[in-house]
């Protein structure tokens, strides 16, 4: 009864020797060691002031945005990598001759909540450098500073290198600088942007 009993522990060991289930669980992993390149494209609201007394949203309305990324897998659920954004923006009610543009790049990280699954729900957080043009007329102001910023997503993979799902972020900054002029007083403004993405993995 004792041989029984050691055979029957040893037979799993010795149809999945923990070598096997090692590879296996490796082989699982799409991420690490992947580099990866994303494509964004919708529309963003500028909001909060660019400094006191100067709302954003009296300067730009609603406009389109488009941005890339390149990330690298440091595990099967983070990946690291760098974004950049570009934005226009319409005149907003009230001021027919105002107009704006927008350019942000930075640095991210992104926490994925599962793996190995067509769909890829994930979290992100980046903090990088934004520059604004605000124009009104023949008026013409720019702005630069840091932000900060979360993003919401959710990709979908019909073939495992190819995705595309909604995404949605916010951004949270404070203009330092101004040209021409000096910097009134200092003032938070954000952004909120809602649009699709694709992602591709040539490496898979």
């Amino acid at each position: 009864m004792r041989s029984l009993r050691h055979l029957l522990v040893a037979a799993p060991l010795l149809a999945f020797p923990p070598s096997a289930l090692a590879a296996e669980d490796a082989s699982s992993d799409g991420r690490s060691g992947h580099l990866s390149l994303g494509l964004r494209a919708g529309y963003q609201a500028p909001m909060g002031s660019a400094e006191s007394g100067a709302s954003q949203s009296d300067r730009a309305g609603w406009g389109p945005t488009f941005g890339g990324e390149l990330n690298y897998g440091l595990s099967r659920y983070v990946l690291a990598g760098a974004f950049f954004d570009f934005s226009t923006f319409g005149a907003p009610s009230g001021c027919s001759s105002c107009s704006a543009q927008s350019y942000a790049g930075g640095l991210g990280v992104q926490y994925h909540l599962i793996e190995g699954t067509p769909f890829d729900p994930f979290l992100g957080f980046g903090i990088g450098y934004r520059s604004s043009r605000f124009e009104r007329g023949a008026t013409e102001l720019t702005y630069g500073g840091p932000f900060a910023r979360v993003t919401v997503a959710g990709d979908w993979y019909p073939t495992p290198v190819f995705g595309f799902g909604p995404f949605l972020d916010f951004s949270l900054g404070r203009y330092l600088t101004r040209n021409p002029g000096d910097l009134g007083n200092g003032a938070l403004h954000s952004f909120f942007t809602a649009g699709v993405r694709i992602v591709l993995d040539p490496f898979q």
